[in-house]
Parts: C-alpha cells; sequence; structure tokens
C-alpha cells in the first residue's frame, strides 16, 4: 500500500508594512516555519533598509524589490492580507497571480485573507485566488499539517 505524504511548501505573505497589525502576520510566518515551511522572503526584516521616497533611492530599493518580486513568483503558496490602503502588496499578488499559469502538477495556492470589511480588488475574485476570512481555512489545508504528518 502507497502511503501518501504531503511535502513542506515554500511560501510567501505580502501585506501593508505599516500597518498595525503586521505582528499577527509576521506570527503566522513563524507558525507556518515551525511546521517545516519556508518563507522565501519576510520582508519586514529589510524594513530598516526600505528608503521612501523610492523613487529617490532607487539604488536601495532595487534589489529588495526585485527579491519580493521573486518570492510571490517562486513560492508554492503566496498569502496577501488585505488591506485599505494596499499598493506594492497588490502588485505582488498580480505577479502571483501570472506565476501560477502552467502550474497543472503543483497547482500554486494564492489566498487574500481579510478579516475585517476592507477595500476591495476585482483581482480577489479572479480563478486562481481563494479569498478567505481569516487564516483558519489555511490551517484546514493537508499541507499546513507537514510537521504532524512528519511525527
Amino acid at each position: 500500500m502507497f502511503e501518501t505524504r504531503v511535502a513542506n511548501k515554500t511560501f510567501y505573505i505580502a501585506a501593508k508594512a505599516s500597518d498595525n497589525d503586521l505582528t499577527k502576520v509576521i506570527d503566522f510566518s513563524n507558525e507556518l516555519e515551525l511546521r517545516g515551511h519556508k518563507n522565501l522572503y519576510p520582508w519586514w526584516n529589510k524594513q530598516s533598509e526600505i528608503q521612501k521616497p523610492y523613487l529617490e533611492h532607487r539604488d536601495e530599493n532595487t534589489a529588495i524589490a526585485h527579491a519580493m518580486g521573486e518570492a510571490a513568483s517562486r513560492a508554492d503558496v503566496v498569502m496577501l492580507f488585505a488591506h485599505d490602503g494596499l499598493l506594492g502588496a497588490s502588485t505582488e499578488l498580480g505577479i502571483a497571480i501570472e506565476s501560477a499559469k502552467g502550474r497543472a502538477l503543483d497547482p500554486k495556492e494564492i489566498y487574500v485573507i481579510y478579516e475585517n470589511e476592507v477595500r476591495q480588488s476585482v483581482f480577489y475574485c479572479h480563478p486562481s485566488v481563494i479569498a478567505i476570512n481569516g487564516v483558519s481555512a489555511i490551517r484546514n489545508r493537508s499541507w499546513y499539517r507537514y510537521q504532524e504528518q512528519l511525527s
């Protein structure tokens, strides 16, 4: 008899950097990593290096913007924590949607996580996107329980 094992996943989380709920985002990232999954780019560790206004500090910001886009493109799972004032994180959602093409054998999972009434985007309805109210739906995914399956 064959035993089915779910592999650990790479993930990327997009969110508003100045959001008061950033602690929740970081805590959820840590929770996923404790379960054996890998955050490809925890951008919040680079916040002190991101310079504003962005275009006046192009040299400092280019590598970070590239790394964020690459992580959104390469991750198995991308999660956007929705917020009324999203700008850059919406771009990462677009990168994730585009990179989901051609992954029939290993589909990319893209989540928009909303907890309160937020300004919405039509792209939250894209066929590649799963809009959920809170992170509990992610905790119910078989890959989330990766560490439990190893025991």
